[in-house]
């Protein structure tokens, strides 16, 4: 996967996974428990890697990306691999839908 590949390039993949209490937050994005990049890589890959493999329908909508170009301004590294992994997710949704 190509969001996978990009963290990891950019020394963004954490080995360890953080505490679960941290994973169960309902806020969008876990935001106030987790980075943006934990998010990614602990809670939406996992849970599209099981979409997939289950066959299952995928999200009808998704605005990942609005979100990532906030997170990564001023971000210490470069963040063009990670944020044209997200935008091309989303723009798959929305062709998917048949609302782009």
């Amino acid at each position: 996967m190509k969001l996978e590949q990009a963290l990891r390039a950019q020394g963004q993949w954490q080995p360890v996974p953080p505490p679960l209490q941290a994973l169960a937050s309902q806020m969008p994005f876990c935001y106030d428990t987790l980075e943006f990049n934990q998010w990614l890589q602990w809670v939406f890959l996992p849970r599209l890697n099981t979409l997939v493999e289950a066959n299952a329908a995928l999200p009808s909508e998704s605005a990942i990306y609005e979100y990532a170009e906030e997170v990564y301004q001023g971000a210490e590294y470069n963040t063009a691999e990670i944020l044209l992994a997200i935008k091309s997710f989303d723009e798959m949704i929305l062709a998917k839908s048949g609302a782009g």
